[in-house]
């Protein structure tokens, strides 16, 4: 698979992630009785279902083979799971899209610089060490 179908797929997940947090959380404004809201959320649970079994298809297709393999990632690679990151969690706006997701690909990409020794660099631990404070704030803020 193409660098540009990766991302296509990455965008595609955090464009579902993002609709599946508007369907979980319909505007109350809107509801006029308790029977709507029930229909409004069955309605809305049954997308949000086939907008995760889509997302499920991806962690199983791309991901959990990068994971399970002992193959060092190339450049190519580690720039799409990077840019896969950035759709996940918006570090500057602190948008959360997938975070647990976000920390799975952190992990695959602190343990790949390791072992290439870019670890060495120290611009390298100095950005490393920003996005862990801004993500252990997020934590903090949204538990």
């Amino acid at each position: 698979m193409e660098q540009d179908q990766y991302l296509t797929l990455f965008q595609q997940y955090a464009a579902r992630m993002r609709e599946i947090r508007l369907l979980s959380t319909p505007d109350l404004n809107d509801i006029k009785d308790p029977d709507e809201f029930g229909r409004i959320l069955a309605e809305n649970f049954s997308k949000i279902g086939k907008l995760a079994i889509e997302n499920r298809k991806i962690i199983n297709d791309v991901l959990k083979p990068i994971m399970s393999s002992d193959v060092e990632l190339t450049d190519a690679m580690r720039k799409m799971l990077q840019q896969f990151d950035e759709l996940l969690v918006d570090e500057d706006s602190m948008e959360e899209v997938d975070v647990h997701l976000s920390e799975i690909i952190n992990r695959i990409l602190t343990s790949h610089e390791l072992m290439v020794g870019e670890a060495d660099d120290e611009n390298v631990k100095i950005q490393a060490m920003a996005k862990k404070v801004k993500r252990d704030g997020y934590f903090l803020v949204h538990g």
